[in-house]
């Protein structure tokens, strides 16, 4: 009878000590999610910074749901169905914006060219 009261009170001094180990990994885990969960909405602001820097059309900006399960219902946009187009768009306009530029820059420089022989015309 002794034997068993002591193999008892051994259990419960195991399942206690168990059960304050998990208590303590859960703190930690706990505190880490806490930090990570700090780093996305700092990340999330500079997102929305960044985003409104790029004036897209469609006026979208990302919010946290911490309720979410999966990496998209936590960021609370459809990547592919909102912000991709929106950046294709702005890349494509960015494209025509510099092909521009480089005729405009090429006609200058024909000119440019031109001018220095009528110069050198006058010159001689």
């Amino acid at each position: 009878m002794m034997w068993e009261m002591q193999t008892v009170e051994s259990d419960i001094a195991e399942g206690e000590s168990r059960r304050n180990e998990m208590s303590g990994k859960a703190w930690k885990l706990n505190s880490e999610i806490e930090g990570k969960l700090m780093e996305i909405e700092a990340l999330t602001e500079q997102c929305n910074q960044a985003i409104r820097k790029l004036k897209l059309r469609n006026h979208f900006q990302l919010v946290l749901d911490i309720n979410g399960s999966s990496a998209a219902e936590v960021i609370g946009i459809n990547y592919k169905d909102l912000l991709k187009p929106a950046l294709n768009a702005l890349a494509e306009e960015a494209k025509k914006a510099i092909f521009s530029n480089t005729k405009k820059r090429i006609n200058l420089q024909k000119q440019s060219y031109d001018n220095d022989i009528f110069i050198e015309g006058k010159r001689v």
